[in-house]
């Protein structure tokens, strides 16, 4: 099979992604559930000047940007330019991967589960993490680390919870500068070492400063039933009826975590469509999945099913950190590969098998 053969795959896989979900509005003739939500909410920030609205219930900054470009749309084509404009995104860093890493990484994005499920499950402010998380990672690899800040911060804007991802965006950037290592395993000058470490120690701070103001004062004020945003109660308050007792009882009692985990069928195949779909390999570069330790605690802790559903928008922080992960722990997979197939060999000769 020529190049060019192969190379068609992903473009087709990638074709159907961004065709399918304009087919399913299509077809309904109707909004489906979260899309008529965030219609009538786009339509009261940008036509009612409600501007409030983008902390309500959740602090969606976003949501101010996207009722500017949903106001001049007629009302029959706007839920087509929503969902549309969520799949082009999605889509988009395909053609990063493919420039990057070549057709096969391409195509292992776009056929991933959990990126279908962000592009069909109606709409969310969510998917707007999978090209930040790109520009972020791809900031890193070229050693910018002032435009990975500057995504980083950008993500906290997207929905509350990700603002522990910026933070845990932060730590990474702190322990690629106290290894003295790049993405690649390049080693850095001393100065990237330092911008690297003061990066990451600011990300860490204006995040979890960002979560704890949200939380605590902007949504709560912003919200007329005092909702707390992420940490609804009947989600998470097993572990605490605040964020330091939360806290305290993950880090003192972590038995509790790990029962809640391995008694739950539903976060066991959560686990098995994030990192069993790509064979685990992303398990072999631990490091890289730092960004995407928060949301995952979100949805393991959380005893609502929605929340550790694969079925849902929940996985968007996860994917680009999940496949950067996937990208750099592949030859890791090949040498421990070849190391078992030899060995398996050797006791095969010796056992008198060939």
């Amino acid at each position: 099979m020529q190049r060019k053969e192969i190379a068609l795959a992903p473009l087709v896989l990638a074709g159907f992604l961004l065709l399918l979900p304009l087919a399913k509005v299509l077809s309904l003739h109707s909004f489906f559930a979260d899309l008529g939500v965030f219609e009538s909410l786009l339509y009261r920030i940008a036509v009612a000047k409600e501007w409030q609205l983008a902390f309500f219930g959740h602090a969606q900054g976003f949501s101010l940007i996207y009722g500017e470009l949903y106001a001049p749309l007629p009302s029959g084509l706007a839920p087509f330019v929503l969902v549309g404009l969520q799949a082009i995104l999605l889509v988009l860093p395909a053609f990063m991967f493919y420039r990057r890493f070549g057709v096969f990484t391409a195509f292992v994005y776009v056929a991933y589960i959990p990126l279908w499920i962000n592009a069909h499950f109606d709409f969310h402010f969510d998917h707007l993490a999978v090209p930040l998380l790109a520009g972020f990672y791809i900031a890193l690899m070229d050693r910018r680390i002032a435009w990975a800040v500057l995504y980083a911060i950008l993500l906290m804007l997207v929905k509350e919870p990700f603002a522990l991802e910026t933070a845990a965006c932060g730590v990474l950037l702190s322990w690629l500068g106290v290894k003295g290592k790049a993405m690649n395993g390049d080693s850095l000058a001393y100065s990237e070492r330092r911008w690297l470490m003061a990066g990451g120690a600011g990300l860490v701070a204006v995040g979890l400063m960002y979560f704890y103001f949200v939380m605590h004062y902007l949504i709560p004020f912003f919200t007329t039933e005092g909702g707390r945003g992420a940490l609804e109660s009947d989600a998470f308050d097993w572990l605490g009826h605040s964020i330091g007792e939360m806290a305290s009882n993950i880090v003192l009692q972590p038995h509790l975590i790990l029962n809640e985990i391995f008694t739950t069928p539903g976060k066991l195949v959560y686990l098995a469509v994030v990192f069993g779909l790509l064979a685990f390999i992303p398990l072999l570069r631990p490091a890289l999945l730092i960004p995407a330790i928060p949301l995952l605690a979100i949805s393991m802790f959380s005893r609502l099913t929605n929340y550790y559903d694969y079925n849902t928008h929940y996985t968007s922080g996860l994917i680009i950190t999940v496949m950067f992960a996937f990208v750099y722990g592949l030859p890791r997979a090949e040498w421990i590969w070849e190391r078992v197939h030899t060995w398996v060999g050797l006791r095969w000769r010796l056992g008198g098998g060939g």
